[in-house]
């Protein structure tokens, strides 16, 4: 049986740090305590008058259309986080509808790069522009904040201002928030899904590692004990890659199954050679892909579309 996540369908696991494994703000590719809007930045919609035209999950931007509501991608954005201005490229819908509540996903570059250049190398607008709201944050000096924990990070405060204004400004959907990247921006992905698993509901880490925690609580196997909810994950390792080695996506993968009591049993899922665990409490699917090298896999976006979409 292949488990398969239909393009655009509804169908519905520790890891310690290995520094030579993170690439640096100087090389790239080749190719919680949340502030009260992001951990509840919709509460007041659910209110008995709220507007029936309104749909469901929908976040306060619904039914309004401001100034990023511009259908289309744009580069530059600017957001305060704790008064200092970040940056962030944005992609909405072109046929963008206030009334419809769009999944958002966020896409991490690796290190040295920026969000506009993570939204070319991802591609999705190619096959999924009608389907989502897609951020490309900019990570400072090209980095992404790997150590620090998380209410001490730049960065985790970043992404929890960018879910407040992009859900204040724009009609997202708040069950379905998703975290994709690359390299280094894969390693801040696994971070953020140990650190705002009450956010995200499925991350995509590519090429990466993690999560971690200096002084974190590990179980007796070395699993880091996350302090919100598991996510489901769909881990991509290159086993090939002589950048990042494919041992410490191995190390993502353990964190990830043990976190959703995943069972050792696989089965296939689409696309090969990926595998899905059994009975787990989330959604777990690897893909380990041989001669693939520190790089995206061909088939990788839109392996990661169908796998946010089948949510």
């Amino acid at each position: 049986m292949v488990v398969a996540f239909a393009f655009g369908g509804m169908i519905a696991c520790s890891s310690a740090r290995e520094a030579s494994g993170v690439d640096s703000a100087a090389g790239g590719d080749a190719a919680p305590v949340e502030d009260a809007d992001a951990a509840a930045p919709d509460a007041a919609i659910a209110d008995a008058g709220r507007d029936a035209t309104l749909p469901p999950n929908g976040s306060r931007g619904c039914g309004t259309r401001g100034a990023l509501a511009k259908p289309g991608p744009s580069s530059g954005l600017v957001v305060d986080v704790g008064g200092k201005k970040r940056t962030y490229a944005l992609s909405v819908p072109p046929t963008y509808d206030e009334y419809r509540a769009y999944p958002l996903v966020f896409n991490f570059h690796s290190g040295g790069r920026t969000g506009a250049s993570a939204r070319e190398y991802f591609g999705f607008e190619s096959f999924a522009a009608a389907e989502g709201v897609f951020a490309y944050p900019d990570g400072e000096n090209g980095s992404w904040q790997l150590d620090a924990p998380a209410d001490a990070n730049t960065d985790v405060a970043f992404f929890d201002a960018l879910v407040s204004e992009l859900e204040r400004a724009l009609c997202i959907d708040t069950k379905r928030r998703f975290a994709t990247g690359s390299s280094m921006g894969a390693y801040f992905v696994n971070q953020l899904g140990c650190r705002r698993g009450d956010v995200l509901r499925a991350i995509a880490p590519h090429a990466g590692g993690g999560p971690w925690e200096t002084g974190g609580d590990y179980d007796e196997r070395g699993v880091l004990r996350c302090k919100t909810s598991p996510v489901a994950a769909m881990i991509f390792i290159g086993l090939a890659d002589t950048n990042v080695s494919p041992t410490e996506g191995e190390k993502s993968l353990t964190h990830w199954t043990a976190a959703n009591d995943c069972a050792a049993a696989t089965k296939p899922a689409a696309p090969s050679p990926c595998v899905a665990y059994d009975a787990c409490t989330r959604p777990v699917v690897s893909c380990k892909i041989p001669g693939v090298g520190h790089r995206i896999w061909n088939e990788g976006p839109k392996a990661t579309w169908s796998f946010f979409a089948s949510f």
